[in-house]
């Protein structure tokens, strides 16, 4: 038996702990690297999970607490790979009440026991549980009695029991990213009424939208980017705001000395700064702008005033790489209230930050219906349920989950059928929406919610059970277009968006409550 809770140390780390000490480990498990278990951007915890298989002969266990991402990040895969093929996994326990098992650490973990040797149908018990006062005898006694497929939910925790046939070796995760199991019913519905395919088989391109927070030659400089001047916030580098806007050219205005500049529109692009505090969805047209070829005649009093000598010459082609009508959130805290979409859509093709992926090849209106279904509930809740958790209750989704994103196939949907989402689209693209809990609870009919949820829905947000079930027009407009678009007849539109709203707000007061 090996029982481990090994250092959460950042990959980044390892390099320097000794010189050459990534080559050594490579050389260590030398095995493993060959059976492509190996990443260079492993986490560290999961070494050790190669360790502890050293030390183990057949039906030896391992217990391991670990951060939860190792169940579904990318570069950890090598890990869930040993694990399925190699061990039995006898259960993955995920706290419900607190995010960790470990003092001192923010971080979402689960406890793995797993056991040495293959069986052939073997299977999993997910155990979700709240608090330590559960006999490990009880547990095992409830999963003894279950069948694969079967979830069984006691007071204080929750078993599903899957066969190893039904683990999805890409994200481990996903039993746990729901604490209700209906909360995902009307994605069921709606996917088996719809033709949808991965994000990967769409010819509309996915990239990262530009950096900020380095000073390489290649990052965006803030420093020469013009501000909305109602930006929900500036930082220290936020130096520019948009004054004036005519048909060739933008006056700049310097936020400390007042200086104004006027610089050609061909010089600048249109850009997002920050996507946080943004409550429309539809970006066209907001004053904020990226400056790519410092070439105009006050030119050198601008970069004088930024502190900056120059911007590369390949910025330009770096910056045109990164814009599109589209752009979907790449990290974020699902339970703050600058969190209002997932998706925004922008009539000019616009530079985006980090923070988001750009789909550059998207036309105008792929954007509008790819923005309106990724940022409708149904969206929402794909992304609840494909996230991988990082610190406190912020959710962050990888290049290869955003790839594995599903969405109405463009091609097979009929003209009848784009004209209802987009026309939604364009009704409710300029409104000012509140936080996504609160865009929930608005929607969510109190009658219909327990005791129980309604104390908790409270704790979390102080004062929004009086708000709940005034409604909130452009998201149910938005979430009925859907419904319609993939054909699911009016009679069920009610209990189904009931069910949506209800069990996605109670995920996010989970959430909010968990993480603190």
């Amino acid at each position: 038996l090996v029982i481990m809770n090994p250092p959460f140390s950042r990959q980044e780390s390892i390099a320097r702990f000794s010189d050459g000490y990534k080559d050594k480990l490579k050389t260590r498990f030398g095995r493993r690297d060959r059976k492509g278990h190996l990443h260079g951007k492993m986490s560290y915890c999961s070494y050790f999970f190669f360790l502890a298989d050293k030390f183990l002969d057949e039906g030896g266990r391992m217990a391991v607490v670990v951060p939860s991402t190792v169940l579904n990040k990318k570069t950890d895969k090598g890990v869930r790979q040993m694990l399925v093929n190699e061990y039995d996994i006898e259960y993955v326990f995920a706290r419900e009440d607190e995010p960790n098992y470990s003092e001192d650490t923010d971080l979402r973990e689960t406890l793995i026991v797993a056991k040495k040797g293959k069986t052939e149908d073997s299977k999993t018990a997910f155990v979700s549980h709240s608090g330590f006062d559960i006999e490990a005898e009880e547990i095992q006694s409830t999963v003894s009695e279950m069948e694969a497929g079967e979830t069984v939910a006691k007071d204080n925790y929750t078993v599903q029991y899957l066969s190893v046939d039904n683990l999805n070796l890409n994200n481990l995760f996903s039993p746990f990213a729901v604490t209700k199991s209906e909360t995902l019913q009307p994605w069921e519905r709606i996917t088996e009424n719809i033709e949808l395919n991965t994000l990967s088989n769409f010819d509309v391109g996915l990239i990262r939208g530009i950096g900020s927070a380095g000073y390489g030659v290649m990052d965006t400089h803030p420093e020469t980017s013009l501000n909305n001047p109602d930006a929900h916030k500036f930082g220290d580098r936020d130096v520019w705001v948009t004054h004036e806007e005519k048909e060739e050219s933008v006056v700049a205005k310097h936020r400390h000395t007042d200086k104004e500049i006027e610089i050609p529109r061909d010089d600048l692009v249109p850009n997002l700064r920050r996507y946080a505090g943004m409550k429309t969805t539809d970006l066209t047209g907001i004053p904020e702008y990226d400056l790519v070829n410092p070439d105009f005649d006050e030119a050198d009093d601008f970069m004088e005033l930024t502190e900056k000598e120059s911007i590369h010459k390949k910025y330009p082609d770096r910056v045109e790489s990164r814009r599109g009508h589209i752009g979907l959130v790449r990290r974020v805290d699902i339970t703050a209230p600058g969190t209002h979409h997932l998706a925004y859509y922008s009539d000019e093709k616009r530079l985006y930050n980090e923070l988001l992926w750009v789909l550059p090849k998207a036309t105008q209106k792929e954007a509008k219906i790819l923005t309106a279904w990724f940022d409708s509930t149904f969206g929402w809740l794909q992304s609840l349920f494909s996230r991988v958790e990082t610190r406190g209750a912020w959710l962050t989704w990888y290049r290869y989950i955003v790839k594995e994103y599903q969405a109405p196939v463009l091609q097979s949907l009929s003209e009848e059928q784009k004209d209802t989402i987009t026309e939604a689209f364009d009704e409710v693209k300029k409104a000012e929406s509140p936080s996504i809990y609160e865009q929930l609870a608005l929607n969510t009919d109190p009658s219909k919610v327990s005791e129980d949820d309604m104390e908790r829905i409270e704790e979390a947000y102080e004062g929004i059970t009086d708000k709940m079930g005034d409604g909130f027009e452009p998201r149910r407009k938005i979430d009925t277009a859907v419904l319609e678009m993939a054909g699911i007849s009016e009679e069920e539109h009610d209990e189904l968006l009931d069910n949506l709203y209800s069990g996605l707000l109670h995920e996010i007061v989970q959430l909010k409550l968990m993480m603190g």
